[in-house]
Protein backbone atom coordinates (compact mmCIF):
# COMPACT_ATOMS: atom_id res chain seq x y z
CA UNK A 1 0.00 0.00 0.00
CA UNK A 2 1.21 3.49 -0.85
CA UNK A 3 0.10 6.22 1.50
CA UNK A 4 0.76 9.94 0.98
CA UNK A 5 -0.53 13.34 1.98
CA UNK A 6 -3.22 14.73 -0.31
CA UNK A 7 -0.89 17.19 -2.01
CA UNK A 8 1.53 14.43 -3.03
CA UNK A 9 -0.90 11.85 -4.38
CA UNK A 10 -0.74 13.35 -7.87
CA UNK A 11 3.00 12.52 -8.01
CA UNK A 12 2.80 8.83 -7.09
CA UNK A 13 2.45 7.44 -10.60
CA UNK A 14 6.21 6.84 -10.98
CA UNK A 15 6.30 4.82 -7.76
CA UNK A 16 3.29 2.78 -8.86
CA UNK A 17 4.78 2.18 -12.33
CA UNK A 18 8.12 1.11 -10.85
CA UNK A 19 6.50 -1.31 -8.41
CA UNK A 20 4.25 -2.78 -11.09
CA UNK A 21 7.24 -3.24 -13.43
CA UNK A 22 8.71 -5.38 -10.64
CA UNK A 23 5.44 -7.35 -10.47
CA UNK A 24 4.48 -5.82 -7.14
CA UNK A 25 0.81 -4.99 -6.77
CA UNK A 26 0.53 -1.33 -5.78
CA UNK A 27 -2.54 -0.14 -3.93
CA UNK A 28 -2.95 3.61 -3.46
CA UNK A 29 -4.48 4.55 -0.14
CA UNK A 30 -7.10 7.22 -0.84
CA UNK A 31 -7.79 8.37 2.72
CA UNK A 32 -6.25 11.50 4.20
CA UNK A 33 -2.80 11.20 5.69
CA UNK A 34 -1.86 13.91 8.15
CA UNK A 35 1.59 12.85 9.33
CA UNK A 36 4.00 10.17 10.43
CA UNK A 37 1.57 9.28 13.21
CA UNK A 38 -1.26 8.62 10.75
CA UNK A 39 -0.35 5.29 9.22
CA UNK A 40 -3.01 3.09 7.58
CA UNK A 41 -2.18 0.08 9.76
CA UNK A 42 -5.79 -0.94 10.36
CA UNK A 43 -6.61 -0.71 6.65
CA UNK A 44 -3.50 -2.71 5.76
CA UNK A 45 -4.48 -5.47 8.18
CA UNK A 46 -8.02 -5.65 6.78
CA UNK A 47 -6.63 -5.99 3.24
CA UNK A 48 -3.88 -8.43 4.24
CA UNK A 49 -1.15 -5.95 3.26
CA UNK A 50 2.26 -6.46 4.85
CA UNK A 51 4.11 -3.39 3.50
CA UNK A 52 3.26 0.32 3.50
CA UNK A 53 5.21 3.01 1.68
CA UNK A 54 4.44 6.25 3.52
CA UNK A 55 5.39 9.24 1.35
CA UNK A 56 5.88 12.78 2.55
CA UNK A 57 6.36 12.60 6.29
CA UNK A 58 9.01 11.99 8.91
CA UNK A 59 8.16 8.95 10.94
CA UNK A 60 7.13 6.96 12.73
CA UNK A 61 5.83 9.47 15.25
CA UNK A 62 4.10 8.40 18.45
CA UNK A 63 2.87 5.17 16.96
CA UNK A 64 4.05 1.60 17.48
CA UNK A 65 4.27 -0.27 14.22
CA UNK A 66 3.40 -3.94 14.69
CA UNK A 67 6.03 -6.46 13.70
CA UNK A 68 3.88 -8.05 11.01
CA UNK A 69 3.66 -4.84 8.94
CA UNK A 70 6.71 -3.08 7.51
CA UNK A 71 6.54 0.67 6.89
CA UNK A 72 8.99 2.58 4.71
CA UNK A 73 8.93 6.35 5.30
CA UNK A 74 10.01 8.48 2.35
CA UNK A 75 10.14 12.18 3.22
CA UNK A 76 9.17 14.55 0.42
CA UNK A 77 11.32 17.64 0.00
CA UNK A 78 10.20 20.73 -1.86
CA UNK A 79 12.28 21.98 -4.78
CA UNK A 80 11.34 25.57 -3.98
CA UNK A 81 13.82 27.95 -2.42
CA UNK A 82 12.77 29.47 0.89
CA UNK A 83 14.73 32.65 0.18
CA UNK A 84 11.73 34.81 -0.79
CA UNK A 85 9.69 33.49 2.14
CA UNK A 86 12.45 34.35 4.60
CA UNK A 87 12.97 37.83 3.16
CA UNK A 88 9.20 38.41 3.37
CA UNK A 89 9.31 37.48 7.07
CA UNK A 90 11.99 40.04 7.94
CA UNK A 91 9.59 42.99 8.26
CA UNK A 92 7.14 41.20 10.59
CA UNK A 93 10.12 40.01 12.67
CA UNK A 94 11.76 43.45 12.78
CA UNK A 95 10.70 44.10 16.39
CA UNK A 96 12.65 41.07 17.57
CA UNK A 97 16.35 40.18 17.55
CA UNK A 98 16.42 36.56 18.78
CA UNK A 99 14.59 34.27 16.38
CA UNK A 100 13.80 30.58 16.74
CA UNK A 101 13.91 28.93 13.31
CA UNK A 102 11.96 25.76 12.56
CA UNK A 103 10.68 23.98 9.48
CA UNK A 104 8.43 21.17 8.38
CA UNK A 105 9.96 18.23 6.52
CA UNK A 106 9.38 19.55 2.99
CA UNK A 107 11.67 22.55 3.55
CA UNK A 108 14.15 20.84 5.87
CA UNK A 109 17.03 20.96 3.38
CA UNK A 110 16.69 24.77 3.25
CA UNK A 111 17.04 25.29 7.02
CA UNK A 112 20.67 26.42 6.96
CA UNK A 113 20.02 28.78 4.04
CA UNK A 114 17.19 30.41 5.99
CA UNK A 115 19.44 30.74 9.02
CA UNK A 116 22.16 32.44 6.96
CA UNK A 117 19.68 34.93 5.48
CA UNK A 118 18.34 35.88 8.91
CA UNK A 119 21.82 36.21 10.39
CA UNK A 120 22.82 38.36 7.42
CA UNK A 121 19.94 40.68 8.36
CA UNK A 122 21.25 41.02 11.91
CA UNK A 123 19.12 38.46 13.73
CA UNK A 124 20.46 35.99 16.27
CA UNK A 125 19.06 32.63 15.19
CA UNK A 126 18.52 29.54 17.33
CA UNK A 127 17.51 26.19 15.88
CA UNK A 128 15.91 23.82 18.34
CA UNK A 129 17.00 20.26 19.07
CA UNK A 130 15.22 17.40 20.78
CA UNK A 131 15.52 13.67 21.34
CA UNK A 132 12.43 12.89 19.26
CA UNK A 133 12.98 15.14 16.22
CA UNK A 134 15.86 16.06 13.92
CA UNK A 135 17.39 19.50 14.50
CA UNK A 136 14.92 22.25 13.60
CA UNK A 137 12.11 19.93 12.51
CA UNK A 138 8.65 20.67 13.87
CA UNK A 139 5.59 18.60 13.11
CA UNK A 140 1.96 18.99 14.03
CA UNK A 141 2.05 16.65 17.00
CA UNK A 142 5.63 17.21 18.20
CA UNK A 143 7.00 20.67 18.80
CA UNK A 144 9.77 19.70 21.20
CA UNK A 145 12.36 21.41 18.99
CA UNK A 146 10.46 24.70 19.46
CA UNK A 147 10.13 24.17 23.19
CA UNK A 148 13.85 23.45 23.53
CA UNK A 149 14.69 27.09 22.68
CA UNK A 150 11.68 28.93 24.10
CA UNK A 151 13.74 30.67 26.80
CA UNK A 152 16.36 31.82 24.28
CA UNK A 153 14.16 33.43 21.61
CA UNK A 154 11.67 36.28 21.31
CA UNK A 155 9.82 35.00 18.24
CA UNK A 156 9.67 31.98 15.95
CA UNK A 157 9.80 31.66 12.18
CA UNK A 158 8.33 28.35 11.04
CA UNK A 159 8.86 27.61 7.35
CA UNK A 160 6.17 25.24 6.17
CA UNK A 161 3.56 24.80 3.51
CA UNK A 162 0.33 23.09 2.69
CA UNK A 163 -2.15 22.49 5.47
CA UNK A 164 0.31 22.51 8.36
CA UNK A 165 -0.48 23.14 12.00
CA UNK A 166 2.36 23.31 14.47
CA UNK A 167 0.48 23.19 17.78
Amino acid sequence: MIQASDGLKQYLHDIVDTLESLRVEAILYQGHTWGGCDIALHEARILGIKHIIHVGHHGPVRVKIPGDIKVLFIPAFSNLSVEKCVYNAIQPLSGYRKIGLLTSIQHYRELNKAKSILEGEGFTVEIGCSKSMPRGLVIGCDLTTALSIRDEVEAYLVISGGVFHPL
